[in-house]
């Protein structure tokens, strides 16, 4: 088995991570999400990262829905567009770490609670 140089190793993982971004840009924009702004550089890695939350905060809402349907169409209508409005591709790449729920809270208000509360009564 032939081993490659470092160069080429480094010039096939550029290759996959720009493949990567060019996808994740077109799915965002099949998405109608906003476009991002910072460096091309900064734009290209949140593109990635943005798609990779809303996948994951797609999954959390179809786990939870069955559960608690009330709650999880209040989040999917009123929560999330919030967190997809973002358009600084530095608040992408800063949050990159935080998974689904994190995402979630940090976007829930008072009024969202107060809203969510009402619907269960």
């Amino acid at each position: 088995r032939e081993r490659l140089c470092l160069d080429c190793y480094q010039a096939i993982v550029v290759a996959e991570r720009e493949t990567a971004n060019a996808r994740a840009a077109e799915a965002a924009k099949a998405a109608a999400l906003p476009m991002l702004t910072g460096t091309p550089k900064q734009i290209a890695w949140a593109e990635s990262i943005r798609l990779e939350k809303k996948r994951e905060l797609e999954a959390l809402m179809a786990e939870v829905m069955e559960h608690q349907e009330a709650r999880t169409r209040y989040t999917m209508e009123h929560v999330i567009p919030r967190i997809f409005a973002q358009a600084s591709a530095s608040w992408w790449i800063d949050h990159r770490g935080e998974n689904a729920r994190m995402l979630l809270r940090a976007f829930f208000t008072p009024a969202d609670v107060d809203a969510i509360k009402a619907l269960a009564q």
